[in-house]
């Protein structure tokens, strides 16, 4: 009897068939004023992504398009926006006006995409505009610059990069001046630059190792920068601490100040005590540029 039953449903998995697609999904996929892709997925909102990506794909753009400025920092510790691909990017922030042909076969969902060249076009241009006046509002006064500033100058770069190279695709180039935060952003990669400064009668050399271990997660510490970190604490008692850290740009103007009060056990070393501030400073900064 166990047997028979395993035979039919053997039987029965044999007779599944794979979804055949609509006849449409076949069809070309060109013509002159609209632009076509197609996709399939269980489920109706990936079938749409698959079929968006598919479109842009015919394009043949990609971020390599861009290998010159992604090249800067690849390695960076903030450069995880700039290694995803221009049609995620496209396909998340820019499309809206596209129309779907759909049909569900099975548990197969199977959809055709398609958007006029000139809307496709337009929303591309805007996206653009937009993003060469948020890199115009960061006002960049300074070259040496800081998280914050990197972050937006990064990711409104790869949306303006990536517009442009689907606008150079269709033949609609436009001269817009990426060049200047091109440079800022190379001149200030992998991580921007700032130097660590000092300002207590208390021997800091204990501490000085701890705060450098955090800072260049996001820093390239150097001397030489105009961005500038100045610390300054007391020690009420030997295992606890008062800190007080602010960053300045190369105007001395501050654009983070936070303070850090630990307290710890009287048997504590000076080592546990100074990894316990480099971490809170750590989180400090992450919660600023989040």
């Amino acid at each position: 009897m166990q047997r028979f039953f395993l035979a039919i449903g053997i039987l029965l998995l044999g007779c599944h068939d794979t979804p055949t697609p609509p006849s449409w999904y076949y069809e070309s996929q060109s013509d002159a004023n609209n632009l076509y892709g197609v996709g399939n997925a269980k489920n109706l909102q990936t079938a749409k992504d698959n079929a968006i990506t598919d479109m842009l794909s015919h394009m043949q753009v990609s971020i390599s398009s861009n290998s010159h400025l992604m090249q800067q920092y690849r390695d960076g510790v903030e450069s995880s926006t700039m290694s995803q691909s221009i049609e995620k990017d496209i396909t998340k922030t820019t499309l809206s006006n596209v129309s779907y042909t759909t049909k569900r076969v099975g548990d197969e969902y199977f959809v055709r995409a398609q958007i006029t060249k000139k809307d496709f076009i337009t929303q591309l241009q805007k996206t653009q505009k937009q993003a060469l006046q948020t890199l115009q509002s960061l006002n960049l006064t300074c070259q040496d610059i800081t998280l914050s500033q990197y972050n937006t100058l990064a990711q409104e770069l790869n949306k303006a990069l990536g517009a442009k190279s689907y606008l150079d695709a269709l033949g609609e180039t436009h001269a817009i001046s990426l060049s200047p935060y091109m440079q800022i952003l190379e001149s200030n990669s992998p991580k921007p630059t700032i130097a660590l400064v000092f300002e207590t009668s208390l021997d800091s050399s204990w501490l000085k190792n701890y705060l450098q271990k955090e800072l260049i997660k996001f820093y390239r510490l150097t001397t030489q920068s105009s961005q500038k970190i100045t610390i300054s604490f007391t020690m009420p008692t030997p295992t606890s601490i008062k800190l007080h850290a602010t960053i300045t740009d190369c105007n001395g103007n501050p654009t983070f100040v936070t303070q850090i009060s630990e307290s710890l056990p009287t048997n504590t070393s000076l080592d546990t005590l100074g990894n316990r501030v480099g971490v809170l400073l750590y989180k400090k900064l992450l919660e600023n540029i989040q």
